[in-house]
């Protein structure tokens, strides 16, 4: 599917969502303007006192695999998938950096963690260990997109620009 008819969808869907959001946002090869689409990436924090209505809107759209009450769930709208990811304040980030891509860039910010003693987990970063076999969250500072890149102490990339993990660069030591 062209990107603008894509880039409709998706807006129509989020309006449909938003009212039960606190965020709601697309990802995926929508926000990396790719010309061709082959699915729409929501990325939501539905509210707990809109939960009901927020999963009714969900079930209005056809099942493929999963439920609006997890984290994940695909769903069939107007001829395309969707993919909608859901989440809490504390995964938000990292979930919008990883769902926005490409693949290959979301594999090179994994890569990025571990050199720097750090790993995604339940779509949070964490701080590992190598004195105990135990991870510790990093902290609670990681509410925006912009926060994961600073974490992995790399430079900010415009989303059309995360081609690959070679666009995953190391910020140059102050």
């Amino acid at each position: 599917m062209k990107l603008a008819e894509a880039l409709d969808l998706a807006h129509k869907a989020v309006g449909e969502l938003r009212p039960y959001c606190h965020r709601i946002e697309i990802a995926g090869s929508i926000r990396r303007k790719k010309p061709q689409v082959g699915d729409i990436e929501l990325v939501c924090i539905p509210m707990g006192a809109k939960l009901f209505r927020f999963v009714d809107a969900v079930n209005k759209w056809p099942r493929i695999k999963g439920l609006p009450t997890g984290k994940y769930t695909q769903r069939e709208y107007h001829g395309i998938k969707i993919d909608l990811f859901i989440c809490n304040p504390k995964t938000w980030a990292c979930n919008f950096a990883i769902r926005t891509g490409s693949a290959e860039f979301s594999h090179g910010l994994a890569i990025r963690a571990r050199e720097i003693g750090l790993c995604f987990k339940n779509a949070q970063l964490w701080r590992m260990s190598f004195d105990e076999p135990r991870l510790s969250p990093l902290s609670t500072y990681i509410n925006e997109e912009v926060d994961v890149f600073t974490a992995l102490r790399i430079k900010w990339v415009e989303p059309e620009n995360r081609l690959g993990a070679r666009d995953v660069v190391p910020l140059k030591d102050q």
